[in-house]
């Protein structure tokens, strides 16, 4: 996983889980691969790629875009929560 470009802030939900909340600048596929590895390849709605590694989501031309993990933000950064213990 890349490093955030913000240092991370962290919260606890409702339920007493610990959430970290990152803020990485947008990547894009080196070689055709992300993580070291090539995306998975959906066909369903429109061609989709997707990193099972990292849950990145990525267009055709190998630039990312926002999915369920990364959020895009108005400043074109993307935003990721996820919980860290619970």
């Amino acid at each position: 996983m890349t490093e955030p470009i913000e240092p991370f802030a962290y919260s606890t939900n409702e339920y007493g889980a610990t959430i970290e909340h990152g803020v990485f600048a947008p990547v894009s596929l080196d070689e055709g691969r992300c993580c070291g590895r090539k995306p998975l390849v959906y066909k369903t709605g429109g061609l989709r790629l997707f990193c099972h590694r990292c849950s990145r989501e990525y267009n055709p031309d190998g630039t990312q875009r926002q999915n369920w993990a990364y959020k895009l933000r108005s400043d074109g950064n993307f935003s990721r929560d996820w919980a860290v213990s619970t």
